[in-house]
């Protein structure tokens, strides 16, 4: 199977798979608090678009001032 098809079979369900839980977001919670206490006054974020946008939106209720 191609990778391709492999990432769209994936992809649907990707976000609520228990990894994310147990693993991705006590990192992700960690890498946003770090760069919170660097950049609190940010103005805008870049999201580089490898992934789904869940720690984009992530952002939201941390840092307040971005775009």
């Amino acid at each position: 199977m191609h990778d391709v098809e492999r990432f769209n079979r994936c992809a649907p369900h990707y976000e609520h798979h228990f990894r994310q839980r147990l693993v991705f977001e006590p990192v992700q919670r960690t890498l946003l608090e770090v760069a919170v206490s660097e950049r609190a006054d940010a103005g805008a974020i870049l999201d580089v678009g490898c992934g789904t946008g869940r720690l984009l939106r992530a952002t939201r209720g941390i840092a307040r001032k971005a775009q």
